[in-house]
């Protein structure tokens, strides 16, 4: 294992001290992820862990705020690594990272929480102060990385885009501290077996992840969403009504 996996001719160099986000932050998700940083700490306290985010456009607040406290508690330094796509959740995650790397033209997209609250007036407000404490929590914590306030923050996601989906390529993103380092090649040595040739059916991410896709009542290819508990919320980024709810 490397104390520093980033060689000379900018290759990383992944161990299988490894984890994957794909697909949408759940707290199953997030279970599976404190467990394995755990682990990994008590296999060794020196050496990184990565956690590898291919494609993911966020998820669930409190699932996000749990791999945030454990990469934090891990003695082990964690690096985050992003090789495609990361919004949302996964956009705070990769942000807050003591030490990130990605590729110059993987995506990064970071923006205010949506609600699809339901309920009376006094239900709603409540549920809008628990998401207000959330952005506080996640949006504060990303705009004092890039050493601004949290309402220049906000600003600035409305001046890019109109919804206030700030989109930017890691090569630029590098520059307003979203990630630390540009890689040119990931070299992944935690794959030891060889890829079936032939897939009778290979199950999505989505599918693994307890997250199926479906036909809605208007015919629309959609993914309902779990459930949250009471004081979670959910930070993904969902354009085109793909995520919905029963």
């Amino acid at each position: 294992y490397l104390d520093n996996p980033l060689t000379e001719d900018n290759k990383l160099i992944i161990s299988d001290r490894r984890i994957s986000i794909n697909g949408s932050i759940s707290t199953k998700m997030a279970n599976e992820i404190t467990t394995k940083i755990d682990y990994f700490n008590n296999k060794d306290k020196s050496k990184p862990i990565f956690i590898v985010i291919d494609k993911s456009p966020g998820g669930s607040a409190m699932a996000g705020y749990l791999i945030l406290k454990a990469m934090k508690g891990s003695t082990a330094p964690i690096y985050v690594v992003l090789r495609e796509y990361a919004a949302s959740m996964a956009a705070i995650i990769l942000t807050l990272a003591d030490k990130s790397f990605a590729y110059a033209h993987s995506t990064i997209l970071h923006h205010q929480p949506l609600s699809w609250n339901v309920g009376n007036l006094t239900e709603q407000r409540e549920k809008l102060k628990r998401l207000e404490a959330w952005w506080t929590e996640f949006g504060g914590a990303t705009a004092k990385k890039m050493g601004i306030t949290l309402e220049e923050f906000q600003k600035e996601m409305y001046k890019n885009n109109s919804k206030g989906d700030w989109e930017e390529l890691a090569v630029n993103a590098q520059k307003l501290k979203w990630v630390n380092h540009i890689v040119d090649t990931i070299s992944d040595t935690s794959v030891l077996e060889e890829p079936q040739k032939v897939e009778p059916k290979e199950p999505s991410i989505l599918s693994l992840l307890n997250f199926e896709e479906t036909i809605n009542a208007k015919g629309e290819v959609v993914v309902y969403l779990p459930r949250l508990s009471p004081a979670d919320s959910y930070l993904i980024h969902n354009p085109d009504g793909y995520y919905q709810f029963r």
